[in-house]
């Protein structure tokens, strides 16, 4: 199995890539933290998924941002938590407009 992780591959084009590669292949895979992904960016991935006769299995864990922010602070990552901090709250807002929930 293979975990394609948007984490490693930074870009959504890159995940992308590696998605249709391991349909190419008949190579089960996870696409791990596939975050901030609007619905057409979803739907085109599980479109390809569903025509190469994969199973598609998603999560959705809805959450507050505040809640987001306080177990960032708790990871290991201080780096990574600082960095998110010390974007404007406006910042922080505006992304989480541009996500849309699943449902």
């Amino acid at each position: 199995m293979c975990v394609i992780s948007q984490d490693l591959l930074k870009t959504p084009t890159r995940v992308r890539e590696r998605v249709m590669a391991s349909l190419a292949a008949q190579q089960p895979f996870v696409v791990e933290k596939h975050e901030n992904a609007l619905r057409g960016q979803r739907a085109e991935l599980i479109a390809a998924v569903k025509a190469a006769s994969f199973r598609v299995i998603g999560y959705y864990f809805p959450c507050e941002r505040r809640d987001a922010i306080r177990r960032s602070l708790q990871r290991a990552e201080g780096e990574e938590s600082m960095k998110l901090l010390m974007k404007p709250a406006r910042s922080l807002s505006t992304r989480q407009e541009k996500c849309d929930s699943p449902h």
